[in-house]
């Protein structure tokens, strides 16, 4: 399966074929941080969501690694970036598990947005975007 004939190919696949590298997603906390004029109302008018882009914005989001977000693992790949800051929010609310994050970014929805979660979208939805579904993607 991996004799050399098979492997010399490999560098012959067009850039296009192979998974990305870095995440799609422009939403960066880094980003963010930065420039508050582009954030939507679901997190201008969070207290809560605004005092955690204030403590997590200032760190480098953008060279944090990533995993092959195009392979199926069954379900939407989240990009580690998103993963890493839905931990640090956990650990700053207190939060002692994921069931208690889950509940926790539900009933702030600003996070999920700001976190960089793959959006479920519900033009219905005052949002733009259903909460639940987009966590549970």
């Amino acid at each position: 399966m991996t004799d050399p004939s098979i492997l010399t190919q490999l560098a012959l696949w067009d850039d296009a074929l192979l998974p990305p590298k870095k995440s799609d997603n422009p939403r960066t906390l880094h980003a963010h941080w930065d420039d508050a004029a582009r954030l939507p109302p679901c997190v201008t008018t969070s207290p809560t969501v605004m005092r955690c882009r204030e403590l997590l914005g200032p760190l480098a989001w953008e060279q944090f690694p990533e995993r092959n977000l195009a392979r199926n693992y069954g379900q939407v790949s989240i990009p580690y970036a998103t993963l890493a800051a839905a931990t640090l929010v956990r650990l700053n609310e207190n939060l002692p598990s994921i069931e208690p994050l889950f509940t926790f970014l539900v009933e702030h929805p600003g996070f999920i947005w700001l976190l960089g979660f793959p959006l479920s979208v519900a033009p219905t939805d005052p949002l733009g975007f259903n909460a639940r579904a987009s966590l549970r993607r």
